[in-house]
């Protein structure tokens, strides 16, 4: 789970594995913890590993399982 307080707070919660919730970790995460971005975030979409975001400067930040590509990154990249 992501969800938006406001603007410049993003918190996650939730099963960790495989990093979808944006924290640096892949282990589950009872109580909501701040994600730290340097822009605000306006926009957020979760799906069952992955976590995408939308800053109000344009820049799309994804996190989660990278297997075969998932998230963008290349097939390579974890």
């Amino acid at each position: 789970m992501v969800e938006i307080i406001n603007k410049n707070k993003v918190y996650s919660w939730g099963l960790g594995k495989p990093g979808a919730l944006g924290l640096g970790i892949t282990i589950n995460v009872i109580t909501p913890k701040a994600i730290n971005l340097i822009d605000n975030i306006t926009s957020i979409s979760t799906g069952l590993h992955t976590s995408v975001m939308l800053s109000e400067s344009g820049i799309v930040y994804v996190t989660g399982c990278n297997k075969s590509g998932r998230i963008g990154l290349g097939k390579d990249v974890v």
